[in-house]
């Protein structure tokens, strides 16, 4: 009889901490030190490869990037319009996480 095991989706759990550690990273960087916040932005484009630099022309050519760039006035507006994009790439990443990992599994 073979044993089953149930990994309940862990590492879709983990990744999910990780990507919201990198948010909310990105959104202190955009708050308290402004004037060194330019790559704030490049660990949650980390997190969310691949689609992150799939997907980042098809943002630019729709004007998505533009209009928050022109819309958005204050730090903490500007860094959730530009996380909001990312938050769809790492439901992507952790629908794949939990298909491959999260599963029962025959041993």
């Amino acid at each position: 009889m073979p044993k089953i095991i149930n990994t309940y989706g862990l590492p879709a759990v983990i990744y999910m901490v990780v990507f919201f550690i990198a948010c909310v990273y990105t959104i202190s960087q955009l708050i308290f030190n402004t004037s060194n916040s330019e790559l704030s932005g490049v660990f949650p484009m980390v997190v969310t490869m691949p689609w992150s630099l799939l997907l980042f022309n098809f943002l630019d050519k729709s004007g998505y990037i533009n209009w928050y760039d022109s819309f958005a006035g204050n730090h903490i507006v500007y860094g959730l319009l530009a996380l909001l994009p990312m938050v769809i790439y790492a439901s992507i990443n952790t629908f794949i996480l939990y298909m491959i990992f999260g599963r029962k599994k025959e041993i």
